[in-house]
């Protein structure tokens, strides 16, 4: 009797935990976390795909894409020779009124977006990034309502080597070139002042040409949002951008910047502190004193 209640008990608990554990393989990737009710929204079209971006991205969806990483609303996939990325964007989850009244009446929070003005927010700032901050991103095409007959069918391998066939066409992405982070770029020139000083330039320089478009970045995390395309600095994570025409004012624009200078000075002083010397530089040359 002892024995069948254990045999029992260890089903039960194989029951609630298998879920669980293919979820952590699978990193959460399931084909329907790519699905959106609204086929096509006039705010998120964005400008058309020239016959030059069509054929590099018909080469890149040609030869299995294998996965990355996940985002917080995308699962990102890289193409065969490494040089893109493929965010497949996933849908935001809806909240639960609950969970809204707990966050505003007793922890006194704002309370969260639903899923649909959270999607809206999250495509509507890659649209911004892709038409006026291209440069500033590494996007090379995002594709925000679905189309038809216009892109290919590619596969995607995901985390656990599964093999999923997508029709291009019905799903949202982003395709960005693929670089490194602000960590391994850092850790690769410590010790080459002419290399880190090069990057510290390049950093600076995208924020305040960001700040110059009108473009706030209300993410303000350095490390997951930064990285390098050769000596380029980009702001790959780009979910968070909005059009500002306050921040032609001075004052929010150099309040912008701070958002980022601080922490990418202490991010410097933690995997790189040979460069600080310049970093400190180039800041008190931007900030008032």
């Amino acid at each position: 009797m002892i024995r069948r209640v254990s045999v029992f008990l260890v089903l039960i608990i194989a029951v609630f935990l298998f879920p669980l554990a293919a979820k952590r393989a699978t990193h959460g990737f399931r084909l329907g976390k790519l699905s959106l009710d609204v086929y096509s929204n006039p705010g998120w079209e964005t400008k058309a795909a020239t016959q030059e971006q069509l054929k590099i991205m018909r080469e890149i969806f040609a030869k299995p894409l294998r996965y990355l990483d996940r985002g917080a609303q995308s699962f990102v996939f890289s193409s065969e020779d490494s040089k893109f990325v493929v965010k497949l964007f996933r849908c935001a989850p809806s909240v639960h009124p609950f969970r809204n009244w707990v966050r505003s009446m007793i922890l006194g929070k704002s309370q969260k977006l639903d899923c649909a003005q959270k999607n809206d927010a999250f495509f509507s700032a890659y649209k911004l990034a892709f038409e006026q901050g291209s440069d500033l991103t590494g996007l090379f095409y995002v594709h925000l309502n679905q189309t038809d007959q216009l892109l290919p069918e590619a596969v995607f391998i995901d985390a656990v080597g599964r093999k999923h066939a997508l029709d291009m066409n019905r799903y949202r992405f982003a395709i960005q070139y693929r670089g490194h982070s602000l960590r391994e770029t850092f850790a690769k020139v410590a010790y080459d002042n002419v290399k880190c000083e090069r990057l510290i330039d390049s950093l600076i320089s995208l924020l305040y040409d960001r700040i110059g478009r009108n473009i706030r970045n209300t993410d303000k995390k350095v490390a997951a949002n930064f990285g390098f395309i050769g000596d380029q600095a980009v702001e790959w994570d780009c979910g968070n951008y909005k059009y500002d025409k306050e921040l032609c004012n001075a004052d929010l624009q150099q309040m912008e910047a701070e958002n980022f200078l601080l922490p990418l000075r202490r991010f410097i002083g933690q995997v790189a502190p040979e460069c600080l010397p310049y970093y400190d530089q180039k800041l008190n040359e931007r900030l008032p004193r």
